[in-house]
């Protein structure tokens, strides 16, 4: 058995900056968002929303609440990992929608709706949690930024229904996106 021992390894095609760096303790340090393994978190972004409440803006109507969140894939077979937890309550709603919307080459698009039913006269807490796995290019195309929002809808009392509220003036909402190398 033969021992290959260095500190640095460059690709041939490189000016010279180095690709991997071993140290003296066997710890081996990658340039961000280059190393490829098919199943490992290349990158995580996120965003949060701290402010006011968010109500729908009309009966039967979809509206954008906080936070949208940005993320640029390295590459085209990379899956987005979508998770969305927001604390909510609805009062004599009916029904009650939530959609998850991606926006990519300036279009956006409906990835997953939910809904939920609830009709007593009484503040029922909701969360409007989900986990969604996107393939936006399905390994093919030029990677560009991908733009993540959710949005509600309630088909009665609109203003009874209340996003990024849990009876605390300090409620968050979070979308968290992590790219998954493919």
């Amino acid at each position: 058995m033969s021992t290959l021992k260095t500190t640095n390894i460059t690709h041939a095609s490189n000016s010279g900056t180095n690709n991997l760096i071993l140290d003296d303790t066997g710890k081996v340090s990658v340039p961000a968002k280059k190393l490829h393994c098919p199943g490992t978190i290349i990158q995580v972004v996120y965003g949060t929303h701290t402010g006011s409440v968010q109500t729908p803006s009309a009966n039967t109507t979809w509206t954008d609440v906080s936070p949208t969140v940005s993320i640029t894939p390295t590459a085209n077979t990379s899956k987005i990992k979508i998770s969305v937890g927001c604390m909510g309550v609805c009062e004599n709603n009916n029904t009650i929608q939530q959609a998850l919307m991606r926006q990519k080459a300036s279009t956006w698009t409906s990835l997953f709706e939910q809904r939920t039913y609830e009709a007593t006269d009484q503040p029922n807490p909701i969360n409007f949690g989900l986990t969604w796995i996107d393939d936006p290019y399905g390994g093919s195309g030029t990677v560009g930024q991908l733009d993540y929002k959710c949005q509600l809808r309630v088909n009665a009392d609109y203003t009874k229904c209340k996003w990024n509220y849990d009876g605390n003036v300090n409620a968050a909402a979070i979308m968290i996106l992590e790219e998954i190398a493919g």
